[in-house]
């Protein structure tokens, strides 16, 4: 537990607040890249010719989307994500953000996240999969 000093009327208020498991850290990371692929398959699909479309910038804006939508529901209830990470080039692709998605998966055992990450995990590698 840590607990945080506030001001109120002139006397210290302390509040209380739970230390964030290793297991949460690494799927809010997961969810900023999944968040970010997300972002650049977007911005990838406004940038494709109107009428040709691109299908797999669709999809992986999809995948993306599902992804991170899965992800924030399996944080813990009134979890807020810190700032977004900032990736180091916006020329890195949705595929290559989801790949470090992937790899910060595999950093901890399953068992340290929070429960229901491996339909996550399997959806995630399912998603690589089909785009290798």
């Amino acid at each position: 537990m840590r607990r945080g000093a506030h001001q109120k009327d002139g006397m210290e208020e302390m509040s209380v607040t739970s230390q964030v498991s290793p297991g949460v850290q690494a799927l809010e990371r997961m969810v900023q890249l999944f968040d970010q692929a997300l972002q650049q398959a977007l911005d990838a699909l406004v940038e494709a010719p109107v009428l040709q479309g691109d299908l797999v910038a669709d999809d992986l804006a999809m995948d993306a989307r599902i992804l991170r939508d899965e992800g924030l529901s399996l944080l813990p209830a009134g979890f807020v994500l810190n700032a977004p990470l900032l990736v180091e080039s916006s020329e890195v692709s949705a595929l290559v953000l989801l790949q470090r998605a992937e790899s910060v998966s595999r950093e901890l055992s399953i068992s340290q996240f929070p429960e229901g990450m491996s339909a996550l995990i399997v959806r995630l590698v399912d998603a690589l999969r089909d785009r290798s």
